[in-house]
């Protein structure tokens, strides 16, 4: 009765090449770890250059928000902007005018 075992085929200086030694499988599994490594540190760098870049888009946007603002501000301290909005908003006339209120013609 044969056993279910093969006998491997080839010289024994074949299976010699292929054996598994523990210091080739040590350098491969460092190798491995060195690469996951180099991979993962890329992702990260890749991932905090999109944030830079975003973070310098919003910066920017709101640099021209901070300028359209300040010169909101400039525009409402002159006469022009208080007279407007009192005459508007409070109603105030300049004596001798005559308000006009519904603005519909008779």
């Amino acid at each position: 009765m044969k056993s279910g075992r093969r006998k491997p085929s080839g010289s024994p200086a074949r299976l010699r090449r292929w054996r598994v030694r523990p210091g080739r499988m040590l350098l491969a599994l460092v190798v491995t770890y060195v690469i996951v490594i180099l991979c993962t540190q890329q992702v990260h760098l890749y991932w905090a250059g999109r944030k830079v870049a975003d973070l310098r888009t919003a910066i920017s946007v709101e640099r021209q928000r901070t300028v359209l603002l300040e010169a909101e501000i400039a525009y409402r301290d002159t006469d022009e902007f208080v007279e407007r909005m009192a005459r508007r908003e409070l109603g105030l006339v300049y004596p001798g005018e005559v308000p006009v209120i519904g603005g519909q013609r008779p």
